[in-house]
């Protein structure tokens, strides 16, 4: 059976699955005080329609899946769609990126269902500054949540926290702390522009470099490597169990090494996270069209991917899709 392999050489084995656009959380750097416009019920895959996807793309190589969203975890059906997804063939990795106010809720049945990694996006650990940023959360319900994924033995949690000059940057030796408490990793991540983008953006961008020099002052880090899907450069705190990594998609583009492809809520493929066109593969789907179809525009996609973004860090709006339909 043909794999996916774009025009760059990339091998694509990681697919993305936004499974809805909604959210519990309204995080100050993700939605705009104007609120979004989410896709009708109606027009957001289902299940079937998503396994059927799975399915072609896993005969063509497809091994690693996330679901993200907007919060996966609202997705009412989301234990049945995990269990449908590792029903295909029980090799494919599933992993999914939650904000985990409802991890402890869900946990045990998403780890039977066969979940095997959670990466859980947490901002602060001060409960003043976590309502702050999220506007409706608790930061008690994701710390009992990630206590939870724990107790039950997920093979992989990581947190995923977004650094903002002026927001959290003060945090960044505490989630060092934290990962060296818990052992669970955590990944800093470079703040990426979008539409929703805060004012002032070039000022509260933060680079992997200065995160890593902050680190590296106060730790002695030792690079490792971590099994994963991501481009995330990974340290060890010597001395003990913790484990920090860096993401930098605009300060050091790994858009080369880029092996993913997206798959929106409302039924639409995106080669790159910042893409300006989408290929939609949702009517094909529900009418019900042959497996050879569905992969002539899995193949059209994976040849309009580009060869990198063309982000800079700048002040000014980016004229891109709602991160929440697309899934970040």
């Amino acid at each position: 059976m043909k794999i996916l392999i774009d025009k760059y050489g990339r091998k694509i084995d990681y697919l993305r699955i936004s499974v809805t656009d909604r959210c519990n959380l309204r995080c100050i750097y993700c939605i705009p005080q104007c609120g979004v416009t989410q896709a009708m019920e109606e027009d957001m895959l289902n299940i079937r329609e998503i396994a059927s996807f799975v399915k072609v793309a896993f005969l063509h190589g497809i091994r690693k899946i996330k679901i993200t969203g907007g919060e996966p975890l609202l997705r009412k059906d989301i234990v049945s769609l995990i269990s449908s997804i590792k029903e295909i063939d029980s090799a494919i990795d599933i992993s999914m990126t939650t904000n985990g106010v409802l991890i402890k809720k869900f946990a045990s049945e998403l780890k039977k269902a066969g979940l095997k990694r959670l990466n859980i996006s947490l901002d602060s650990l001060c409960s003043d500054k976590y309502k702050k940023i999220t506007k409706y959360g608790e930061l008690k319900d994701v710390l009992t949540g990630i206590e939870k994924a724990i107790e039950l033995g997920f093979f992989q949690i990581k947190v995923n926290t977004v650094i903002i000059r002026g927001i959290n940057f003060e945090e960044i030796l505490d989630f060092v702390h934290f990962s060296m408490q818990t052992g669970i990793i955590v990944k800093f991540i470079e703040y990426m522009p979008t539409k929703n983008s805060l004012d002032g953006y070039a000022r509260k961008f933060v680079s992997a470099d200065e995160m890593k020099l902050l680190c590296n002052e106060a730790y002695s880090l030792l690079p490792t490597v971590v099994e994963g899907n991501g481009p995330a450069k990974y340290y060890a705190i010597s001395g003990t169990n913790g484990i920090i990594g860096f993401i930098s998609p605009l300060s050091r583009k790994f858009c080369s090494d880029c092996n993913r492809i997206r798959l929106t809520c409302d039924g639409r493929l995106v080669s790159c996270l910042y893409a300006q066109e989408s290929i939609d593969i949702k009517n094909s789907l529900r009418n019900g069209q042959n497996i050879d179809e569905v992969a002539k525009l899995l193949f059209r996609a994976i040849a309009s991917k580009p060869a990198s973004h063309s982000l800079i860090v700048e002040d000014r709006q980016m004229d891109f899709c709602s991160m929440m339909r697309i899934g970040g």
